[in-house]
């Protein structure tokens, strides 16, 4: 099924709204993370953002 011009222009709305992050990570440390995530029931992106919330949180940041 093709995707139809309304379903393309709702995506493109939704996505200017995001932001891409992007770095660079040894790949046993990734596979380490992304197993420690796993074991939360966890998203890796869920792992990661929860991380940063916490660490904002600690230090008064947020």
């Amino acid at each position: 099924m093709a995707t139809s011009e309304a379903q393309k222009r709702a995506t493109a709305k939704y996505q200017r709204n995001l932001a891409s992050v992007t770095f660079r990570i040894k790949r046993e440390e990734l596979e380490r993370y992304k197993a420690t995530a796993e074991k939360m029931g966890l998203s890796f992106r869920a792992y990661i953002l929860l991380g940063m919330e916490r660490l904002a949180k600690e230090n008064d940041l947020h």
